[in-house]
């Protein structure tokens, strides 16, 4: 009886353990010109069923940049990470900022790592949904924006 007990607790126990990602590293080349929130790497490396996976994904929010139909200028002032979509089954996720929050006056990088142990193959589109609050020619505004994180697992 204990040892038909002990294997599901020890594969939930393994499991728990796995979704810890542990702190991702920010990569500060990760700009682009003109500004413009993005995200770094482009294209991920890809991951394969089975084998455990793990990348650390920088975004970079300019505290000022122009709006491009407008080209009125945005003064964003906080991001917060709402969700992540479309994570592959057996992967997880963790952020930089403990609460989610983000001030690109103070820090304009930011990043997620994506781990654990992909279970299904296919190519996906992680979205990191955000809300800014910002100004956008001197008018305060909030928005809601999705950063795209392209990942293929074989």
């Amino acid at each position: 009886m204990y040892r038909t007990l002990l294997l599901p607790l020890a594969l939930v126990f393994h499991i728990v353990l796995r979704a810890q990602c542990g702190a991702c590293a920010i990569g500060d080349t990760c700009t682009v010109d003109p500004p413009f929130p993005t995200v770094c790497p482009a294209i991920t490396p890809d991951g394969t069923v089975g084998v455990p996976y793990e990348v650390d994904v920088t975004f970079w929010i300019p505290p000022s940049f122009p709006e491009p139909t407008t080209n009125l200028n945005v003064v964003v002032s906080q991001i917060v990470l709402n969700s992540l979509e479309n994570v592959p089954l057996g992967l997880t996720y963790q952020a930089s900022s403990p609460d989610l929050t983000y001030y690109p006056q103070i820090n304009p990088f930011g990043c997620v790592r994506v781990c654990g142990t992909p279970m299904v193959a296919g190519s996906d589109t992680i979205f990191i949904h955000a809300t800014a609050t910002a100004t956008v020619g001197g008018l305060g505004t909030t928005q809601d924006y999705d950063l795209p994180i392209p990942i293929l697992i074989h």
